[in-house]
């Protein structure tokens, strides 16, 4: 047998696929087998049944099955290694693996979990301290309820230098190990390690699997420049791949077939108490092409929730291009009332408007159209070119040509030009793009071989004067 094999057969010795399938979705007995609603389609009556005997499961509606790491593999979306290390944690299974196959990064790796499940629990318990009281009124005041904060692991980083330090000493960490996990910054002055996160919110980051990887912190002080700021980056821990609340949110983004896109941790936590339980977050900073590409695995609709400023209108046209670019098949934009954010509806007790918002959400083809014709006259024909000219940025993205010709007609019939002229002006308009992307990358190059011929020439020059001064 194999060592694969024989980790396999390990893991089906240890897992009943019962209790790992129950612990995703709520099983029903039925004879000598076990049946609930498929979490891979949507459906009404259960087709999706476990069967003990032989450890394996099936769906006589999308024909999914297989055994426990199959399972793990189609529900988390995961490859057969990640599947294994994924069911060795959850179960506490320990794999022997020749030290020539293993990667010392894994030991670090743990570290880091364990440290910053121990560091999260801290912080969370801060938060219930008599002398907090004020963060937790902070919370209640913005109508965070208790079992979202519980769910949420939101805690309290004291304005200490050292208390999460002698805490983590005692429980076994090294300085090394809490500066590797960027819990701690050495000070140069008094030679000493302090607190990195100080008086401020806490926010567990987790990856998908439900592991912590990270904190984002937030200020209590509404006039501070870092309103908040993330754990720097770890192995384990990178922000253009990390989506903020995805580990609680798949299921149901899967369940929903479409995801709503925040941009906060406190929007997203107010999203989903308002009952909308397929929401994430980009941590606060720009979406990425990395994390469009994480999303798609769960679904290919996206709604986005962004702030109605001006730094939020930018957002929603960056995450837009994006989008295009990983071939979504639904973008919508959710337009909040009066630039609101979610939080500050769920402050006023407004859920149902958040509901609605969701409702009459816009085809982000024409949220852009509106946006861009907000302060143009539609009638003067300078202002339709440059209309046309700023809707093709976007068109410009889409990869599907049948797509794409059918927003290009759209436009047309919006704007009142006849189909053909606007498709010459898009072929135009796209030719120019391609030959200004070959001329950069040309002038690029030119610039290149000019530096290189340059260095040469001079290196020549300076070998010609250097044996002249040896002859003299």
């Amino acid at each position: 047998m194999s060592k694969s094999s024989e980790i396999v057969q390990k893991i089906q010795d240890h897992v009943e696929l019962y209790d790992l399938v129950s612990s995703y979705l709520p099983l029903k007995k039925s004879g000598n087998y076990y049946k609930a609603l498929c979490p891979f389609h949507d459906e009404k009556t259960p087709s999706f049944y476990v069967f003990p005997s032989t450890q394996t499961y099936h769906c006589f509606g999308c024909n999914k099955g297989g055994n426990i790491i199959n399972f793990i593999m189609e529900i988390e979306k995961v490859n057969f290694i990640e599947a294994i290390n994924i069911l060795a944690h959850k179960y506490n299974i320990q794999i022997k693996i020749n030290k020539q196959e293993y990667n010392s990064n894994n030991t670090i790796k743990d570290r880091l979990y364990k440290i910053y499940t121990l560091a999260s629990k801290w912080y969370h318990d801060n938060l219930y301290k008599d002398t907090n009281k004020k963060v937790l009124e902070y919370l209640q005041n913005r109508k965070i309820t208790t079992e979202m904060i519980n769910k949420f692991l939101i805690g309290y980083a004291p304005d200490s230098w050292d208390s999460l330090i002698k805490y983590l000493k005692d429980n076994e960490f090294t300085e090394d190990e809490i500066l590797n996990a960027k819990l701690a910054m050495y000070s140069e002055t008094s030679k000493r390690i302090y607190n990195f996160f100080r008086g401020r919110l806490m926010l567990p980051i987790w990856n998908e699997s439900g592991q912590i990887i990270a904190f984002s912190a937030r200020t209590l002080e509404n006039k501070s420049e870092n309103k908040y700021i993330n754990s720097p980056e770890t192995i384990i821990f990178k922000k253009r791949n990390t989506l903020y609340g995805l580990n609680f949110s798949k299921f149901e983004i899967q369940k929903k077939e479409f995801a709503i896109l925040c941009e906060g941790q406190l929007d997203l936590i107010s999203i989903l108490q308002s009952g909308y339980h397929n929401a994430i977050a980009t941590q606060g900073t720009a979406f990425t092409e990395n994390q469009a590409k994480v999303l798609k695995k769960f679904t290919n609709s996206v709604y986005l929730c962004f702030d109605n400023d001006k730094a939020g209108i930018k957002a929603i046209k960056n995450t837009i291009n994006i989008l295009l670019q990983e071939e979504f098949k639904t973008i919508k934009v959710i337009q909040l009332p009066n630039n609101k954010d979610p939080n500050t509806l769920i402050i006023e007790n407004n859920n149902a408007i958040i509901e609605k918002s969701i409702e009459y959400s816009l085809e982000y083809y024409i949220y852009i159209f509106n946006h861009i014709t907000e302060n143009k006259d539609l009638y003067n024909p300078v202002d339709k070119v440059e209309t046309l000219h700023q809707m093709f940025d976007f068109l410009i993205k889409i990869k599907n040509k049948i797509l794409r010709n059918q927003y290009i007609s759209m436009l047309a019939n919006k704007l009142q030009l006849k189909e053909y002229e606007v498709f010459e002006e898009f072929n135009i308009f796209n030719d120019r793009k391609n030959k200004n992307n070959d001329l950069s990358i040309k002038t690029k190059n030119s610039i290149i071989q000019s530096i290189t011929k340059r260095t040469t020439e001079e290196e020549l020059l300076f070998i010609l004067i250097k044996n002249i001064d040896k002859k003299e």
